[in-house]
């Protein structure tokens, strides 16, 4: 019985030491940290050959500043490749710019080249809706 008493001593005294400031909870920062998904679609065409890839991407994980009705982030793009009449599952990395539900990206993918067939980094353009 006497360890119950102590625990919930214990636990009411960290209930009351974190400090409750009513005025702070009515005041909203302008500038924000947070996660948040996309659904985009960008184009890549490839040098020197008639080849082209799209992207399906859904923007997810990734570090976001927003401020007012803008924000920039730097995310991963789990994306579907269209290319050549094949479709893959590729992962890729790059900048969002996002203005009220619309988004611009440039993501990265690291893929096998059509002309050299090594792999090489390519940067495609598209735009996007946030969820």
């Amino acid at each position: 019985m006497k360890k119950i008493i102590i625990t919930a001593i214990i636990l009411c005294s960290f209930n009351l030491s974190q400090s409750q400031n009513p005025e702070s909870k009515n005041q909203k920062s302008k500038v924000t940290f947070k996660t948040g998904g996309t659904l985009n679609l960008s184009f890549h065409p490839h040098k020197g050959t008639n080849l082209n890839s799209l992207f399906l991407n859904f923007g997810g994980p990734g570090i976001k500043f927003d401020y007012g009705q803008y924000s920039i982030a730097y995310n991963m793009f789990p994306s579907i490749r269209y290319y050549d009449e094949n479709t893959s599952p590729i992962l890729g990395t790059g900048v969002q710019l996002t203005y009220k539900k619309y988004s611009f990206v440039a993501p990265m993918y690291y893929v096998v080249s059509p002309n050299s067939k090594k792999n090489v980094w390519i940067v495609s353009f598209g735009f996007g809706y946030k969820l």
